[in-house]
């Protein structure tokens, strides 16, 4: 009875894990501003990831603008604080993207205080995806 709980168990493991495809380090392209206003050749299935300068704390955020028919979110943004015992230290804000569709389009990020509707973003990025 033991083994038989033992084996239904261990078959369910195994079977758990078929279809289960771990994630390379290739799947990924890892862009900083530096590659802004440049056109980025990534395929369809892909990650990128966008990593970029900030300081939320004085109330600028770095967000999306408008849609970018190629690309769709995989996870929420995150930002790291270059130190952990300076409070209101700058960082880094990341985007996660999944390449979903072949196709060109252009991902803009803006850097902006969202209640100042009346104003230009401080900052913008801006990139051309070719996705095939």
């Amino acid at each position: 009875m033991i083994r038989n709980i033992v084996v239904a168990i261990l078959s369910l493991t195994i079977l758990s894990f078929i279809g289960c495809k771990e994630t390379s380090k290739s799947e990924y392209i890892i862009i900083d501003e530096s590659k802004n206003g440049q056109t980025i050749d990534i395929a369809v299935g892909k990650y990128l990831i966008v990593k970029i300068e900030g300081n939320p704390t004085t109330g600028f955020i770095w967000e999306q603008k408008g849609e970018c028919k190629v690309l769709e979110t995989y996870k929420d943004p995150e930002f790291e604080p270059k130190s952990k015992e300076l409070v209101g230290s700058p960082g880094t804000k990341t985007f996660f993207y999944k390449v979903i569709s072949a196709g060109t389009d252009s991902l803009v990020l803006i850097n902006h205080r969202p209640w100042e509707k009346d104003k230009e973003p401080t900052k913008r990025f801006s990139i051309t995806i070719n996705a095939r």
